[in-house]
């Protein structure tokens, strides 16, 4: 009887010592950026309902500092004005205004046609930046209905790779 409960603890303990050595390994290659999950997941722009996001890019300054695009395109069936644009980095305490949209190079704010397709240009965005990885940047604003009184706001966010 005794036999038996060796044999069955001996068993036990070498798996246990195999399932011990595949965590490590895992770990190693998590701790070295070999298993990264930003290399898996896809670039996204996503943004309130108001707004479709056509492209975008993230181009690299710095280590701290981005300059960013967004091609965008007004889907509220109605124009607006576009009152202001920011986006912010997570590791970043430091909100960029954007100022610039491409419709004739116009600033903020500027009256934004129904379906019309522009482009917001932020320089200077603040952060933690490495060329050839993926980043997310935070989004958010203010714009105004053309028809309308009061001013409402939108958000969202960019998720990709700094070039």
């Amino acid at each position: 009887m005794m036999r038996r409960g060796q044999a069955a603890l001996e068993f036990l303990t070498t798996y246990g010592w195999a399932f011990l050595v595949i965590l490590v390994m895992i770990g190693a290659l998590a701790y070295f950026g070999v298993i990264n999950p930003n290399t898996f997941l896809p670039e996204k722009c996503m943004l309130s309902q108001e707004f479709g996001c056509k492209d975008h890019q993230i181009t690299y300054v710095d280590p701290q500092t981005v300059n960013v695009k967004i091609f965008m395109i007004n889907s509220l069936g109605e124009a607006i004005e576009l009152k202001t644009f920011n986006l912010t980095s997570p590791d970043s305490t430091t909100v960029t205004a954007c100022t610039t949209i491409d419709i004739g190079d116009t600033n903020l704010p500027e009256t934004v046609g129904a379906g019309q397709s522009f482009t917001i240009t932020c320089n200077n965005v603040q952060g933690s930046f490495a060329k050839s990885t993926k980043t997310k940047l935070l989004v958010n604003g203010k714009y105004k209905l053309t028809s309308g009184k009061f001013d409402r706001i939108f958000a969202g966010e960019i998720f990709a790779p700094v070039q």
